[in-house]
């Protein structure tokens, strides 16, 4: 790679995902039981290379991450299997997606191409994703086979020619002269984005919140990039909120519409935010892929009347095993059969209730009523507030700190996102002693999911205010 030091880091996120796909990966070799693994990492590609030789010549009848070279490329196979030796061999690409998806048969035609340029017989060539009909505790239709290899045809007939053009572009001594466009994020987000949008201006078109990015993008090709572009029009009220005041640099606020927002809320008033998890390979009753939601987490802040100071209650499961009883169990202690539950974008807060009601159908009923009574701060600033601050964005880590100063940023915790809570509950959970480093873990949880809980009554406090 040319001038590496202008990607971006690898994000903790983004490691996360690598690592559940290496996870899904070894979990699909159980499937080929007694296969050779070529674990050479990919940093030693003629190490590799000889060692999946030498696999091949001793009789393997199935391979794990095989390596092979070809016009000048090389590959690693995730699965290679054949039934006796001197017979054709199977591919198997192993994603951690639950369907197939366009830009997994590219990836599958490039291993084609190398394998029999590389005089490697090959029958069939499958597409493995997880299966999000199956169930937790039977794992035995985990994954789904979609055979492909007729899919590969058109891909192969212009994949010589796409190859000539990689190589000419990797021996120039520049990059190539491509403007910024939608490939910048899809189907995955490059790792130079930052270095290619840097003169793009923030906020820009692509910050407008409320339209698709289908129209950004023809407004970028109109030219229509600063947002005091005069071409800039056609939108809706929200969106043409945020222009207007981001222009003007010039807070808006309905205090009618706050008030009349605010007027639905109903003393108790609970606040309330859940952290989840949803592995891939599913290991609680019930669960499939991704899903549902299992709360590991929650904080409750609850005021009981208007003035008082609030009072906290939390719940953080602390081992690997199911969270969703003791959980349950502990919510519906912490939190009042009336008043309202308000949860910042409650659609999640919503969906994670009727997942525990299913799950426990003694409480259904006490997790609907949370659930009928849970009320939106989000849905209230989106239509009454904008501050030039948001930067088009909605969302508790953009708006508190935008309203409530930095104290409410984010930016020096430990955790600081839900996907870095998920990462921290893995690590937490997998530590086996009670030791200094566990309590660490637990502290950043609770100290996150704390603050998240804490910023919703900061917020319905500072709309409060505003009316006065």
């Amino acid at each position: 790679m040319h001038q590496r030091n202008l990607a971006a880091s690898v994000t903790p996120s983004q490691q996360a995902l690598f690592d559940q796909g290496r996870e899904v990966g070894l979990k699909a070799h159980e499937r080929f039981p007694d296969g050779m693994h070529i674990s050479v990492p990919h940093y030693h590609p003629d190490k590799a290379l000889a060692a999946t030789s030498k696999a091949i010549a001793s009789g393997a009848l199935t391979l794990y991450e095989g390596a092979f070279l070809y016009d000048d490329i090389i590959i690693r196979c995730d699965i290679l299997t054949r039934e006796a030796v001197g017979k054709p061999w199977r591919l198997y690409e192993v994603k951690s997606s639950t369907s197939l998806k366009e830009e997994h048969l590219p990836d599958i035609a490039v291993q084609k191409y190398v394998l029999e340029g590389a005089g490697q017989k090959v029958e069939g060539f499958f597409l493995t994703h997880l299966n999000k009909e199956c169930y937790y505790p039977d794992l035995s239709n985990l994954f789904v086979d979609v055979e492909v290899t007729d899919d590969l045809r058109e891909y192969l007939d212009i994949l010589p020619s796409e190859i000539a053009k990689f190589k000419k572009m990797l021996m120039q001594q520049s990059p190539p002269d491509i403007d910024i466009g939608p490939y910048c994020n899809n189907p995955y987000e490059c790792s130079f984005k930052a270095h290619c949008w840097k003169d793009v201006p923030v906020p820009s078109v692509f910050n407008i919140p409320g339209i698709n990015g289908d129209k950004k993008w023809q407004f970028y090709t109109d030219g229509v990039i600063e947002l005091s572009d005069s071409r800039l029009t056609g939108l809706n009220e929200i969106p043409q909120r945020m222009v207007d005041n981001s222009v003007e640099q010039k807070p808006y606020i309905d205090k009618s519409g706050l008030q009349e927002e605010l007027s639905q809320l109903e003393y108790p008033i609970t606040y309330l935010d859940f952290e989840t998890i949803a592995p891939a390979i599913p290991r609680f009753e019930g669960c499939r892929p991704y899903g549902p939601e299992v709360p590991f987490q929650f904080v409750v802040y609850v005021e009981k009347e208007e003035g008082a100071k609030p009072t906290c209650e939390e719940y953080l499961h602390k081992d690997n095993t199911d969270s969703r009883q003791p959980l349950i169990d502990a919510l519906l202690k912490a939190i009042p059969e009336t008043g309202s539950v308000v949860a910042y974008y409650k659609a999640f807060e919503a969906k994670c209730l009727r997942a525990l009601a299913e799950f426990d159908p003694a409480n259904a009923d006490e997790l609907s009523s949370i659930e009928s009574r849970l009320w939106d701060p989000m849905v209230a600033i989106k239509k009454c507030v904008y501050d030039p601050k948001f930067l088009g964005s909605y969302s508790l880590k953009a708006v508190g700190p935008a309203l409530l100063g930095e104290a409410a940023s984010y930016a020096d915790m430990d955790v600081s996102d839900g996907t870095e809570a998920r990462i921290t509950f893995e690590k937490m959970i997998n530590i086996k002693d009670n030791g200094s480093k566990k309590n660490q873990l637990y502290k950043m949880l609770s100290d996150y999911c704390r603050k998240d809980t804490y910023l919703m009554a900061e917020l319905v406090k500072w709309m409060r205010q505003v009316l006065l």
